[in-house]
């Protein structure tokens, strides 16, 4: 997690994209913590101030890159919030990081050749 481009965690607005992306995927290894809380004079923390922000639980933690792909679809290119993903995966020793070296790359070749094959195809049957 980039603490200084997560928007709770910079004090700049609430979010919660990679959170419930983990969780509606079945995941659950993505929590909240609260971060950037007020105290009053007395030193005592003024409830509901500050930010839910998130903390990723790596011993629960697939490497399936949703959160990743969720923070950077909308808060770097839908709302250009973020120069970059706040959230980077790297699930941990002995599980395996898909979208990054692992299993995903297989499958996004095979799906880019599988479309190549089919453009060309379609551009045969038009000559």
């Amino acid at each position: 997690m980039n603490l200084q481009t997560c928007l709770p965690y910079a004090g700049r607005e609430a979010c919660q994209l990679c959170v419930d992306e983990c969780h509606h995927a079945g995941y659950h290894a993505i929590e909240f913590t609260r971060v950037r809380t007020e105290v009053d004079a007395a030193g005592n923390p003024i409830e509901d101030s500050g930010f839910l922000a998130p903390v990723v639980l790596p011993d629960k933690c697939v490497g399936c890159g949703l959160c990743q792909t969720r923070c950077y679809g909308i808060n770097v290119a839908d709302k250009g919030l973020i120069p970059e993903s706040a959230i980077v995966i790297s699930a941990g020793a002995g599980k395996e990081d898909r979208q990054m070296a692992g299993s995903y790359l297989a499958l996004r070749e095979a799906e880019q050749a599988q479309r190549a094959a089919e453009i060309q195809s379609h551009t045969d049957r038009k000559k």
